[in-house]
Parts: C-alpha cells; sequence; structure tokens
C-alpha cells in the first residue's frame, strides 16, 4: 500500500493575495537609444517583416506575475492603427524548466501566447483575422507589430504528394494516454549562419519558440498528457546535397540521403530521439518542408525544414506542421477515411496542418470540433480532426527510440473536480546513458525519493512543500481563490539523478458530476440542465429547452471515444447507447460556446 503524506500546511490554501488584481499584460514605452548590435538585428529583422503602421515598444510583466494564477489580465494596444482593450483569462502555462515558460490567454475573440526564456521575452496575437508579433530585445522588452497579409509567404510542403498513398487509419477516437516525444533537430552550418545573421545572440531564444509551436499547438487543441521534447545540435552533413536543377527532385534526394546518414542516425540514438528533423538554408524556396512518412508505425523518421520559413515573421508554423505529418495527420484536401484532414474554418481561418494558404489565416491549431476560435468549432467530428488522429498515435511514434532520457511526468488521476479529493500520479522513465566507452548502461534507476512542491506563479518563489511520496493527494484542489495552480515534483534517483516534471492545471469553475449511484434501470437517461437522472440503459436523452445543442461526444473512462447513434427531435437529442459495454462513460457538448460535461453508469 503506498503511504500518502499530508502535511499540516495542506490544510488550507490561499493565493499570495487576497484579491485579484486585473494586470496589464504589457504596456507601451518609448523607443530605446543605444541600441547593443543584437538588438539592432532584433529591430532590422522586424523592421524588415511585412507589417501595418509603426513598431512599438512595449514591456511585459515579469513571469512572476505574468504566470500569477491570482490574476487577471488586459491587453492594450493602441497606436498600430486600431484601438483594442480585451480582459484575457490565464488559459494554460508550458513550463519547459525553472527558466523557460509559455503562456496562453485566451477569450471568446482572441488567444495569445507570450513564450520567456532569460534572453527575453517574444509571442503572438490572434485575433479575428489578424495577427500581431512581438520580437524580443531582452529581459522584459519587445517590439510589437502588426503582421501584414501577403500571399504565398508560408511556401509548400512537400509532404503533399504522401498524402493519398499512406494509410492512416485506426487512430482517430482513440487516445494513447500520456508520453514525451523526442526530437533531435540537427541545424546545418547554412542554417546556422542564417540564424545569427538575423537574430544574433537571440538565436537561442528564436529556436525555444519555434521548437514549442508544437506543444503551444497541443494545448491550444486540448491534446492532453502529450509533450514534445527538443535537442538541438550543429550538424555538418555526411552526405552531398543534391545538384538537380528541378527543386523537388532535389529537395527529395537531400531527404532520402538524411535517412541513409550513418552520422544522423548515431546521433539519434545518442540523444534518444524518435523523429530527426534537418533544419537548413539549402535554397529549396518556394519548399518548406518536408516528411518521409505519414505512417505513425514507421522507424526511421525525419524531416527537412527551410530555416527562412520559421519565426516572428512567418506565421505558418512550419515546424509544427511537417512534425504533425508523422502522426498522420494530413492536409485539407481531398478528404482521407478517418479523421486525419486540416480544416478550413468559414471564418476564413485555416488550422496549422493546412497548405498553399495565406499565412495570416493559418491558426495555432490541429483541427478539432470540440474547440472553438471566435465562437466557431476548428474541425468537424470524424472528418476534419487532426486532434483526435495524434491523441491516438503519439505513443507509436514516441515509442520508436527505445533509448530514453531519465525523466518524470506528473498527471491527475482523473478530471479535476471541485471539493473532491484528487490525486496526483508521478510516471518515472529510467534513462539509458553512455559510458566513456560508449557502452549504453541504465541511468536514473529506482529506489526514488519525491518531493512536490506547489505554487501560484510559475517561478515557485512563494513555494509550499506538500508531499515527499511517489504519488500526490490533496483533500480537496489546492485553488484557494486562485484561477490555477503549479505543482513541481523532482525524483532523485539512486545513482544521484534528478528529473523535474512542472505541470499548470486550471481549477475548474463548476463542481463536477458525481459518478451515479441510481440502479433504476426502467427508464431511459434523461439530462436536463444542470440534473442528471440514470435509469435504462437504452437512451440518453439531452433536453434542448430551446437552446441548439452542438459537437456531442461520448467517452469511456480511459478517455477514448465511442460512436452512437444520434436521432434529433423537436425537444430532445437522443442517443443510442445499447451497443455499448456496461462502464462509466462521460458525455460532452456543447450550448453556444459552454462546455456541459456529465457521467452515467451504462449496465
Amino acid at each position: 500500500m503506498k503511504k500518502l503524506i499530508f502535511l499540516p500546511l495542506l490544510l488550507t490554501f490561499s493565493c499570495l493575495i487576497s484579491t485579484k488584481a486585473q494586470l496589464n499584460l504589457f504596456s507601451n514605452i518609448s523607443p530605446i537609444g543605444n541600441l547593443t548590435l543584437n538588438q539592432q538585428l532584433i529591430v532590422n529583422k522586424a523592421a524588415s517583416t511585412p507589417h501595418i503602421g509603426n513598431l512599438q515598444y512595449v514591456e511585459f510583466l515579469p513571469d512572476s506575475l505574468l504566470g500569477a494564477a491570482n490574476h487577471s489580465f488586459n491587453i492594450i494596444i493602441n497606436g498600430l492603427g486600431i484601438s483594442i482593450f480585451e480582459s484575457l483569462t490565464l488559459e494554460n502555462v508550458n513550463v519547459i524548466d525553472n527558466n523557460n515558460y509559455t503562456y496562453f490567454y485566451k477569450n471568446s475573440n482572441m488567444q495569445i501566447n507570450i513564450q520567456s526564456t532569460p534572453l527575453g521575452k517574444s509571442g503572438r496575437i490572434d485575433i479575428g483575422s489578424r495577427k500581431f508579433s512581438f520580437f524580443p530585445l531582452g529581459l522584459n522588452i519587445a517590439i510589437l507589430l502588426e503582421n501584414l497579409q501577403i500571399e504565398n509567404t508560408n511556401g509548400t510542403c512537400q509532404t503533399e504528394g504522401l498524402s493519398l498513398a499512406d494509410p492512416v487509419e485506426g487512430y482517430c477516437g482513440t487516445d494513447c494516454g500520456s508520453g514525451i516525444l523526442d526530437i533531435l533537430i540537427l541545424i546545418t552550418p547554412e542554417a546556422y549562419t542564417y540564424l545569427i545573421t538575423n537574430y544574433g545572440a537571440f538565436y537561442g531564444h528564436f529556436l525555444f519558440t519555434e521548437f514549442q509551436t508544437i506543444n503551444e499547438a497541443f494545448i491550444n487543441s486540448d491534446i492532453k498528457g502529450k509533450t514534445v521534447r527538443f535537442s538541438a545540435v550543429n550538424f555538418t552533413p555526411d552526405f552531398s546535397w543534391a545538384t538537380d536543377i528541378n527543386i523537388s527532385l532535389r529537395h527529395r534526394k537531400d531527404r532520402e540521403s538524411l535517412e541513409a546518414s550513418t552520422l544522423a542516425s548515431n546521433l539519434r540514438t545518442d540523444y534518444g530521439a524518435d523523429i530527426v528533423l534537418l533544419l537548413t538554408n539549402n535554397n529549396y524556396d518556394p519548399i518548406s518542408g518536408s516528411v518521409n512518412s505519414l505512417i505513425p508505425t514507421d522507424i526511421n523518421k525525419v524531416a527537412i525544414v527551410e530555416v527562412q520559413y520559421i519565426g516572428y515573421s512567418n506565421n505558418s508554423f512550419t515546424l509544427a506542421h511537417e512534425i504533425g505529418h508523422h502522426f498522420g495527420c494530413t492536409h485539407q484536401m481531398p478528404i482521407t477515411p478517418d479523421c486525419p484532414d486540416a480544416y478550413q474554418m468559414p471564418i476564413g481561418k485555416w488550422t496549422l496542418m493546412s497548405t498553399l494558404v495565406n499565412d495570416q489565416f493559418i491558426l495555432q491549431n490541429y483541427s478539432n470540433p470540440d474547440v472553438l476560435f471566435s465562437g466557431q468549432p476548428t474541425g468537424i467530428t470524424n472528418e476534419r480532426n487532426n486532434a483526435s488522429q495524434i491523441k491516438g498515435a503519439f505513443c507509436t511514434v514516441a515509442d520508436i527510440n527505445s533509448i530514453k532520457i531519465f525523466t518524470t511526468d506528473i498527471n491527475p488521476s482523473s478530471q479535476l473536480c471541485q471539493n473532491q479529493p484528487q490525486t496526483f500520479v508521478s510516471t518515472t522513465f529510467v534513462g539509458q546513458c553512455k559510458d566513456q566507452n560508449g557502452s549504453i548502461y541504465p541511468c536514473g534507476i529506482p529506489p526514488y525519493t519525491y518531493e512536490w512542491h506547489l505554487s501560484y506563479e510559475p517561478t515557485f518563489t512563494g513555494t509550499q512543500l506538500v508531499g515527499l511520496s511517489k504519488d500526490l493527494t490533496f483533500p480537496s484542489l489546492p485553488c484557494g481563490g486562485c484561477s490555477g495552480f503549479y505543482l513541481k515534483c523532482r525524483v532523485h534517483s539512486a545513482d544521484d539523478l534528478y528529473a523535474t516534471s512542472i505541470k499548470y492545471y486550471v481549477c475548474p469553475f463548476v463542481p463536477c458530476v458525481s459518478q451515479l449511484t441510481n440502479t433504476n434501470k426502467d427508464k431511459n437517461i434523461i439530462i436536463d440542465e444542470n440534473k442528471i437522472i440514470a435509469n435504462n440503459q437504452s437512451y440518453v436523452n439531452i433536453i434542448n429547452n430551446d437552446k441548439q445543442i452542438n459537437n456531442i461526444s461520448i467517452f469511456n473512462i480511459s478517455g477514448s471515444g465511442v460512436k452512437c447513434e444520434i436521432s434529433e427531435y423537436e425537444d430532445r437529442l437522443e442517443l443510442n447507447i445499447m451497443d455499448l459495454f456496461p462502464g462509466i462513460y462521460l458525455i460532452k457538448y456543447y450550448i453556444g460556446e459552454v462546455r456541459y460535461n456529465y457521467k452515467f453508469i451504462k449496465y
């Protein structure tokens, strides 16, 4: 039996301040004088990026406030030909480590991502048909501009030719659970020169922000428990570049050479990578990138991306797009079997697996009918749902390379609910290390010791020690009036190695529906507003009360989607559950932008 440790400080939790403050994410400042050489490079890059109006200098809040769970936030934009005032909530925080973060803010009109590293802060604002970009100038200072809509700036994905040839069925509607996928970025000398020339000392921040676009897209697309981890090394190819005049042929031959590269293969093994991505500047224009397969089970997964098609001045999310292909995701047309396709929204936005589209309209989301942007679904059920494809195929791709890094990961054991006990589970993976002779041996081995810390801001300045066991159980969620909280689990191995996982959790604002104990099986199940009555096992009836009900989904207890026939009547929707196996199920649907969740038991 696992021993759960409850410390006295777990009895009550409260935010760092008793009253929430309304803070501006950033404020306008005067242009800074005496720019350093590296800052001047960034200013030049921003100025050369197609934009509307003048460049603006802004100052962000520090990290302790940007990610504070005890505040709410505003943005104010003036002087770019518009005046914008919006209130937003902190939707999520991707904590890479104690120094690198991505913050996610959202309301019904817009979404904002802000990346923070020791070198500076940058990010994007997506509001309706407009996009804004931040360029880092160090610490909390940045340049803000509105991106100008330019045709054909996102290049062409050369993976197009694989879309019809490779089968990708069988993953839609499933969820393989949590996992970590490792990608090794090989930076060619040409790409390194491009980075230094355009970004100077800020190139490390630039790479961080570009690498995180896929994790940001996972969060935007409600893909939970899955993380992509990156390593980057300089790489001089051990093969000769193709010289064909035909660019498509030259690009394909170079990708095949990467597949056959002994040096790339050895580096894949050394870094425990599941995918190898070559970042180059090899004049493939207009080809932005490609992968070698759409089949998740293929082993030797590689990709090539042109460095000029990534970054603050390009909003097409090329790297996240190409990696999405490795999960079996496809472009927007034609519709392929199952659900792996991208989606063109009626409001003019395209999800990021789309191609041949103006990059101003690319949304940093994988298609998902259960996720809304500006009140509209970002996918179509059973047709255009990249998120479902990724949820099903992620673990297959993440398990390609058996050589792993000593890692720990934390996840809740069940849906977060108000006023109920909640357990957070740590999962630790033994790594494989190399000795001086190149021999591989297990490292990060058990037994382990654990430390759990709680905080309401990402820097853990005001941290509380809350547990010393493998898993952590709270009598109720430690929200204490905050909109969320941070948990950090630090694992110490028997061979004196450390692994840390930090997660941000949003506090639920409404109670979850408790597991039903009503065993009366003589009537149908009826859902009416916030009341649910469990009876018969043939149908679920959702009373519409003159409201439009959309995007109905049913999931089993493991989180996998299940299919059932839906009949629409004047006063209700009827779901036929006669063919479901006995067990606990969750129904999810939307009325407007409000999501409703209900549990029921199938006997």
